[in-house]
């Protein structure tokens, strides 16, 4: 590496630390990659799209953000699956191998039915026919063990293969979830809408979008945990207040998102009234010290998909939703 090369590289990191501390946000090791891939530490144009997008729109740049950008844009990690790829692998290898020595065995078999009918056929005494008989006798209990030994290698692969596969559908759960709340995360999200739109030109599709109000001044005032505490109580009101084949996601820091198939505008609109109305009403108090957190609200806009339109039509229409909310004093429902 040049000098220069050196030079430019020291000047991009103190370019992701000051941008960081003038968001008054910690340098831990995932801030500062989003930092430095935003500053220009990397060609990631959709990470810093998105969040120049979050800028102008004035949302609160904090490490729940950030966090959310680098699971969603940097933060993909492949290394449990390719584990998981490469035991597959060696189990497939070991059952070829099983099943190459089971063709040994009934090769070996076959040719000890041919070497004896052989020998019956030039020979007629009685003791040709016992030696026939017991070689016979030999070969089948050399099969038979040859075969156990193979079911009892299926036995094992399948018990393998349930194992694997549980482990694959936990790492798919792990890359789709929001570790914070439970809900499905930006890329669960992403899925859902690939999977709904065909059908949303022949039923309804609503969308909600919702952000909680003043988060801000929650982290200032109380510090991250008391905001982890208001981000899981919020997805737990999403989970109680709609139905189990609503798509619940939180789509990055304070901003949450709902899919509702077969649901009308007006039908939206109720249930994000009746979300806005009950995350109103949480009064939440910690139990070792009693302490008692002020009441906060959350902003809504809800959008009917459009047939033909982009998944990314569809989330900016609610969002500007979103945002006429926030400018009509917050704590309510505003709908296309």
């Amino acid at each position: 590496m040049t000098e220069q090369q050196q030079a430019d590289l020291r000047t991009l990191a103190q370019q992701a630390l000051t941008w960081l501390s003038s968001h008054d946000i910690q340098p831990d090791p995932i801030n500062y990659a989003v930092a430095w891939a935003y500053c220009g530490g990397g060609q990631n144009s959709d990470l810093h799209a998105c969040l120049d997008k979050s800028i102008v729109q004035g949302k609160h740049i904090d490490s729940h953000l950030l966090h959310d950008l680098h699971e969603r844009f940097l933060g993909v990690d492949d290394g449990g699956l390719d584990q998981i790829g490469r035991n597959l692998q060696a189990m497939l290898k070991g059952l070829l191998q099983h099943l190459a020595e089971a063709g040994d065995g009934v090769s070996a078999f076959g040719e000890a039915l041919t070497q004896q009918v052989s020998r019956m056929e030039r020979e007629h005494s009685p003791e040709a026919f016992e030696t026939v008989a017991r070689e016979l006798m030999s070969a089948t209990f050399d099969a038979q063990a040859r075969n156990q030994s193979l079911h009892q290698r299926l036995e094992e692969t399948q018990r393998e293969s349930e194992r694997l596969r549980q482990e694959l559908e936990a790492s798919r759960q792990q890359v789709l979830t929001d570790p914070l709340t439970g809900l499905d995360n930006r890329r669960a999200l992403d899925l859902h809408l690939f999977n709904m739109l065909p059908d949303a030109s022949m039923q309804p599709l609503a969308m909600l979008v919702a952000d909680i109000d003043r988060f801000k001044s929650i982290n200032d005032s109380h510090g991250h945990a008391i905001g982890d505490v208001v981000i899981r109580n919020v997805a737990d009101v999403l989970r109680k207040f709609t139905r189990s084949e609503d798509v619940k996601a939180r789509f990055g820091g304070e901003e949450f998102v709902v899919l509702l198939p077969r649901t009308t505008l007006t039908g939206a609109i109720q249930v994000a009234e009746t979300i806005r109305t009950r995350i109103e009403q949480l009064r939440l108090v910690r139990k070792q010290d009693n302490f008692r957190l002020e009441p906060f609200t959350i902003s809504l806009g809800a959008t009917l998909y459009q047939p033909g339109e982009s998944s990314e039509s569809f989330f900016e229409r609610a969002d500007a939703m979103l945002y006429r909310a926030k400018e009509g004093g917050r704590n309510r429902v505003v709908g296309e």
